[in-house]
This record gives structure tokens, sequence and C-alpha cells, in this order.
């Protein structure tokens, strides 16, 4: 093939050039060096300037103008001495406050907030951020509010106080979401929810605002294609035009083609003739690539000595103007990196806990398909049940229906599916040993956005022990009932044969000997299930590991209707994060009553211990959920409830203790050391549980701060409804004048004090109700 002569010329040179190129590159990183150490003096050269001109502006009185150079000063310092930076808008802002220029305090309170993050001091962080908020507020600027709104709630999330930092990042989502402002800024809040969400472990939460962040994506990326789609229709308009031009001129190639052969016998004579040329300058073009190549290595060396004066030129003039947007930019760039880094190892750091936490329960855990196909077992199950996930396989049990014995359970999963609501029930299994076990299954569908059904998880707790007490005490009633009709039958043979009232008389006698011997039978199995219920309360020593505390825990009947509980949360340092503390009241008393409790005690555990709901008032709504599932009160006429009163506790510092309490029914006692009255929190005026209770009720938290030797008491109503023999109950005024008289009494004197108040009260008279009073000193 011929080359035209421009193209043998071009390559030629091109060759040559090449064998210079390292040395080329030597030079142009020589210039670059000395191009930047020419901008490091640049750079110092201007903070000297402006230190120069603060100086005139202090001497002038002009503190805006002060307030901009260091403003400007900390800019240059932002990028590569971040301590400086800081230095410089603390400055600045003490003359923003000092001029009380609203915008200037809040440039620079916003500047440190970065700063402050950077440099993971996240207490000043949260403190400018909030500044910056308090004062976005006073303008009716809403990007600005959301802007503001954003960063505090990013710098709440790293001091880990996730409950505020959801509250205002949604603030600023519904403030950009009704105006339908940029999407950017909204996508940035969607982001910021699932990253506050998937650090802090929800994850129901986290995945609401991952699919509303990936539905505005597709959104955005729908409009592009429709817009691309546009363009597209118009092109093909546009071609449609020109393919009716080229159909026009279809007539004429014919006549064209006899034309462009003379044209090809041409071509070839003029290569022909090209060849000749070629070989004369061959001589001319070795002379002239000595020539070129002086040349171009001229042009590139005045180009670059050139283009370093030109940068420096730019640099020294658009210093000022755009070092703020860039270390800005820089800034939230490096705190991004630095949070999802801190995320990822957050988030692996949580599987970890996640993944021991669902090896070590006691607990079975399930997780099957909509068509029924078990996808996951956790190991409590294989402890339970003895199957791994393989045998299941193995032994084609793979489907729920085919594993449960449970005669019903396709109507329970479809009853799942109506109501897209949790079932629980009861029944007894059998294991891979062949043995069988008596278990509390809830079964839960996993719903999407749209309201559809995903999956299904299934917790199975072994209720054995308690139902074999349950058992006993119905076999123990049926004795009873067996033997009432007996003794019927035997009256009504007494009344028929008077002739034989003295044999029929010790027959009564005989009767009534079984009746006692069943009686204390019963009595026997009912002492039984209060060993039983005794087992679920907090042990005494427990207790006093963590605090100083008393209880009066007096039953009506045997069992009782009421229950006290406590939980011990601890952080990842093995150390005492906060207590929980709580009095039950459960509808009735006695046996009923005392079976109520012992499910009122494993739920409180499932919600704090196992779901990690840590908010009083949210605790509460999830036990009155859990109540209403529990015993189906939706779909029956149960009508059981429970009155509760719980706080957590929690050490802010060496004298602060918090308490946040929520009540059901039920209020809170307490007592500030060294003052004479009693403080009372009143509860919420609803139930938790209950058939009135069709939808889910919400409760309230209510916090107070404590000192040590504060003192705190818990109760169920039973001391306030105890009545004296005029049947006048003890009253609320009475409880609180037997606190006060010996509050300066140790705890034990003190309880010792309240009962002795009690039973002089109460005389002879009976029990009316479960009696129970938990006080704690902080």
């Amino acid at each position: 093939m011929e080359y035209p002569k421009s193209n043998i010329k071009s390559i030629s040179i091109l060759k040559n050039t090449v064998l210079d190129i390292s040395l080329l590159y030597k030079f142009i990183f020589i210039i670059y060096l000395i191009a930047l150490s020419n901008n490091m003096f640049a750079q110092q050269g201007n903070i000297d300037n402006l230190e120069s001109k603060i100086v005139e502006a202090r001497k002038n009185n002009d503190s805006k103008t002060e307030y901009k150079y260091l403003v400007e000063i900390a800019n240059i310092y932002a990028e590569n001495n971040k301590q400086k930076a800081i230095k410089y808008f603390e400055k600045s802002l003490s003359i923003a406050k000092k001029i009380n220029s609203s915008h200037r305090i809040k440039q620079s309170q916003f500047s440190l907030g970065l700063l402050y993050s950077l440099n993971k001091n996240y207490d000043k962080a949260e403190l400018a951020f909030f500044e910056v908020y308090k004062i976005a507020k006073k303008f009716k600027n809403n990007i600005s509010l959301a802007n503001a709104l954003i960063n505090y709630g990013i710098a709440l999330k790293k001091n880990k106080k996730y409950n505020l930092s959801a509250e205002k990042l949604k603030e600023a989502l519904n403030i950009v979401s009704f105006k339908e402002y940029d999407d950017m800024l909204i996508e940035k809040c969607y982001v910021e929810l699932m990253n506050l969400f998937k650090e802090s472990g929800d994850k129901k939460q986290y995945m609401k605002y991952h699919d509303l962040y990936e539905t505005k994506r597709m959104t955005k990326k729908t409009d592009e294609f429709d817009e691309k789609i546009n363009i597209a229709k118009h092109d093909i308009e546009e071609k449609d035009k020109e393919l009716s031009e080229i159909a026009d001129t279809l007539s004429n190639v014919k006549k064209l083609t006899e034309k462009q052969r003379m044209q090809i016998k041409i071509t070839k004579i003029e290569n022909a003739k090209n060849k000749l040329e070629i070989k004369n300058q061959k001589q001319v073009l070795k002379h002239e690539r000595q020539i070129i190549k002086i040349l171009v290595l001229g042009i590139i060396i005045v180009f670059i000595f050139g283009l370093i004066a030109f940068v420096q030129f730019l640099a020294k003039r658009r210093t000022n103007k755009i070092l703020v947007l860039k270390n800005v930019e820089i800034s939230q760039q490096k705190e991004e990196i630095q949070t999802q880094s801190e995320e990822l190892l957050f988030a692996n750091n949580e599987l970890k806990k996640l993944s021991i936490a669902i090896s070590k329960t006691k607990n079975a855990i399930f997780i099957f398909s909509k068509t029924g196909k078990i996808e996951w077992v956790n190991s409590g199950f294989t402890r339970l049940y003895g199957y791994t996930y393989t045998d299941l396989v193995k032994e084609n049990k793979e489907f729920v229906h085919d594993f449960s014995n449970k005669d019903d359970i396709s109507s329970i999963i479809n009853k799942c599916i109506t109501h897209k609501q949790a079932t629980a029930y009861q029944n007894e299994a059998i294991k891979k040993d062949k043995s069988k076990v008596w278990l509390q299954t809830t079964i839960t569908p996993i719903l999407d956005d749209f309201d559809n059904i995903s999956k299904f998880i299934i917790v199975e707790s072994d209720i054995s022990k308690l139902k074999k007490a349950e058992i006993e005490i119905l076999e123990q009633n049926s004795i009873i009932e067996a033997k009432n009709k007996i003794l019927k039958l035997k009256n009504h043979e007494i009344i028929e044969q008077n002739r034989l009232v003295e044999n029929q008389n010790i027959e009564i006698i005989e009767q009534r000997d079984l009746l006692k011997i069943s009686n204390d039978g019963l009595k026997s199995s009912i002492k039984y299930a209060k060993t039983i219920q005794n087992a679920i309360l907090p042990i005494d020593s427990h207790v006093k590991k963590y605090l100083e505390y008393f209880i009066i825990y007096d039953a009506k009947d045997i069992v009782s209707g009421d229950f006290y509980w406590m939980s011990v949360i601890k952080n990842s340092k093995d150390e005492v994060d906060r207590i929980f503390l709580a009095v039950i009241d459960c509808t009735g008393h006695g046996v009923p009553g005392a079976f109520m409790s012992m499910i009122g005690n494993r739920l409180l555990s499932e919600i704090v211990n196992e779901g990690k709901i840590y908010s009083p008032k949210e605790i509460l709504t999830q036990l009155s959920i859990n109540v209403i599932d529990a015993f189906n009160q939706n779909h029956t006429s149960n009508n059981d409830s429970m009155d509760v009163c719980i706080c957590s506790i929690e050490k802010i510092n060496k004298t602060d203790t918090k308490l946040i309490f929520s009540g059901a029914k039920r209020p809170l006692f307490y007592n500030i050391k060294g003052e004479k009255e009693i403080k009372i929190l009143k509860g919420d005026r609803k139930t938790v549980g209950g058939i009135k209770q069709r939808t889910t009720v919400f409760f309230t938290n209510q916090e107070i701060i404590l000192n040590q030797g504060d003192r705190v008491f818990l109760t169920s109503d039973g001391i306030i409804d105890q009545n004296n023999p005029e049947r006048k109950r003890f009253g609320t005024k009475r409880f609180v004048n037997s606190i006060l008289v010996s509050k300066d009494k140790s705890l034990e004197n003190q309880k010792t004090e309240i009962l002795k108040i009690l039973k002089n009260y109460q005389k002879d008279t009976d029990q009316r109700d479960d009696i129970t009073v938990l006080a704690c000193s902080i």
C-alpha cells in the first residue's frame, strides 16, 4: 500500500522524536517542582500580606474587614494545617459575635463544625452545627435550614445520639420533600438516614430509606432516559429528511459511477509518480527532521515556562475567590470517606455481635419464603430440635408444612397472609431423637414497602416446664370436678335413702377426706407453680450488684398476678450502659394472674434483651402489641391487660443520673435527697393489651435528672387500694406520707416502716390484692 507524501514525512519525524521522550519527561518534572515551590512561597506571602491587613483593620476599628481577612487566612490553612485553620476560624467567630452578625456567625460555626469533624472532635462539631441550626431557624430560607439540619443530624449520629439525629434528618427531609427542592438534597437525606439506621441497628428503617433512595435514583434515571428518547426521536426525524434528499440523488448514481472509474485510473498514475518523488525527497527529509526536533523542543520549553507563569498568575488571582469552596468541598469529601469507613467497620462489628447473639440464644429461629420453603435456621434451632439445615434437606423436610407437626399450620400461615399480622400458638413438637417438647411459636410476616409479604420469620421458645405445670393444675382441677360430682350423687342418695343415713354419713366423711387430700394436692401444685414464678423474678444477689434496693412482694393468694423485672444492658467494654426496672400488675390474681405474669416477663425480656428496644415508651408500645397477639385479642373476647411502671436508669457523669419513665396507668414516685416532698410522674391513662385497644397504643416518655442519694419508688395498685375494717382505701396520700416519715432511714428500715404503717391501718382486714413496692437509691 502506498502512503501519501505528507503521512510519510510525519511518521518519520515522530519515530525520531520518541527517542528523546524520557529526557523531556525529566525536564518537565523539574519545571513542575519549581512551580510547586513558587506556589508555596506565594501562599505564605499571601498570608503575610493578609496579616498586615488585619493589623491595619484593627487600628481602624474595622471589624468587618478584620473578619474577612481572618476567614481568608483560615481557608488557606484549611487544606494543610487544620489546627491553625481552627484557630483563625475561632478568631473570626469572636469578631462575628462582637459585631452581632448572624450570617458571619453561621459561616464561622459551619467551617468550625467541618474541621472539628475532620479532627474527630465530635462534641465540638455537634455544638457548632447546633449553633448553625439555631441561626438558620431564624431565617426564612428552607434550603439553608435543611442543610443545617442535615449537618447537625450527622454530628449527632457521630455522638451516638441516634433518636435526636433521626428526628433532625427527618425534619430536613420533610422540608426538601414538601417544596420539591433539588433532588441531591433529598438523596442526601435518604443516604444519611440509611447510614444512621444501619449504624443504630434498625434494619427495618434502614431498608425503608434504602428503597426510597433507590426509587429516587431510578426515577431520576427514567427522566434522563425520557430526555434521551426525545433527542433520539428528533434525530430520527432529521435522518428521515436526509434520507428523502438522498433518495432524490440516487438517480444520478449511475452517471457518477463512470466518472469515478476514470478518476481511479488517474489516481493510479499519480501514485506511480509519487513513488519516484518519495525517493528523491529522502535526503531532504533527513535534514528537515533535525530542524523540526530542535523547533519542537524549543516550543515545548517556551510553552512550559509560559504555562508556569500563567498558572502562577491564575493561582494568585483565584486563591482568595475559590479556596473557601474548595476547602469545604474537600472537607466534606474527606468526612464522607471517613464516615463510610467508620460505618463499614461498625457494620462489621454489628454483624459479628448479631451473629453471636443469634448463635447463643436458646430460642429456635428460622426463615421461610412465601412458598413455605425453609431458607435459614440458627444454631438455637439445631440445639432445640437436633436438626441442621442440611438434615432438613436430606430428609425432605425443607418446607415448613413437611417439618411442622401442627395440623392446621397451613391455615395459620394463610391467616398471617390474610391479616398481615404476627400469629402465635402453642404446640407439642417432635425432635430428631423422637422426644417431645412443648413450644410457644410466633410466626411473623415480613412486609415490603408495598405492603406485600416477602418472607416469614418463626421464633420458638421451649415452654415445656410451664406447660407441665399447667397440665398438672388442669389435672388437679379435673380431679376436683370429678370429686364434686361424686359428692352431689352421694348427697342425693342421702335424701332418697333416709334409712341408710348412718352409712351414708360414713361415706360422706370418707369423701371429705378424699377431697381434703385432693385440695392438699392442688395446693402443693400451686406452691410448685409459685416456685416456678419466683424463678423468673430477679435474683436478690444479682440486683444488689448494681443497685441498693428493697422489695415488698406480697401475693394475695399463693401465686401472684404482680411481678417485678430488671435488665442490665452493657456496652462493648462490658460496662453497665443502663438499667431497666419495672413493676407490672396483670389482670386478676392467683393462678390466672400468675400465668399472665410469666408470659409478660418473657415478652419484656424478648423486647429489651433480644429486640434491643431501649426507649421505655417504645417498650410499652411493643409489649401491648405482643400481648394482643399472644392472647389473640383482635379475634377473641379476651380482655386481659397489664398496668406497668417502667424506667431506664443511665449514668451521665459522676454526679448526674438520667431516668426515663413511661407508665401504663401507673405513676412513678421519687424523693430528692434533702427535700421534704415526694414528687410523682403520672403515667398514661391506658393499659398494655386489652380487647378495647384494637389499634396500636403509643405511650410517652418523661425524663428527670437525679443525683446520688435520691430514691425512686415503683408500685402496683395493691398497696394503694388496700382497705381497713371501715372499707376505706389506704390511698396515695398515706403511701406518700409513709415514705416521707422514713425518708432519712436506710432502705431496709424504710421498708420496715412502710409495712408497719400498712399493717396498723389494715388491722384484721383480708388482703384485697397483690402488693408490690420496688424502691432503689441512686
